[in-house]
């Protein structure tokens, strides 16, 4: 059974853990809630509809996630979901696989010097030395896939 209580400080600070896993559902925010593990761990969640599909979305765990920051990320993620129609838990996961596949020229060097140093390549050195001064502070950070030509001159 469902309860709904009160976002207070005190009062979830005050629940008990039981036997199972518990969801507590605050008052006047629909889908907004806290999960209470029987080990004593507490994380808000945000529970919505997308199409057809219930998604469940971690905000943070309690005490190092306020109440106040985590009503603020509801209300973020509330607003995506019902006004633009919009799915946070996808988006996350399309970052998250956009961020793994993307590489940057730092990382390109590193593995670069890594390579020939294991293949014993004697000018390595001169190498590390050009990357470091010429290459890495102007786009160093840049993706590989966004380099022009006009960035190498």
């Amino acid at each position: 059974m469902p309860q709904t209580i009160r976002f207070i400080d005190t009062v979830i600070r005050n629940i008990k853990p039981t036997e199972k896993r518990e969801i507590y559902w605050c008052d006047g925010c629909p889908g907004f809630g806290l999960r209470v593990t029987p080990k004593g761990h507490k994380s808000f969640v945000y529970k919505y509809m997308f199409g057809r599909k219930s998604r469940w979305l971690t905000i943070g765990k309690y005490p190092e996630h306020t109440i106040r920051n985590a009503r603020r990320q509801y209300d973020e993620y509330y607003e995506q979901v019902n006004d633009y129609g919009r799915d946070p838990v996808s988006e996350k996961r399309d970052a998250l696989k956009a961020q793994e596949n993307k590489n940057t020229v730092s990382a390109f060097i590193d593995t670069y010097l890594d390579l020939m140093r294991l293949r014993g390549k004697a000018s390595i050195t001169e190498e590390e030395r050009a990357f470091a001064n010429d290459v890495v502070p102007v786009i160093g950070d840049k993706l590989i896939d966004e380099v022009t030509p006009s960035d190498i001159e």
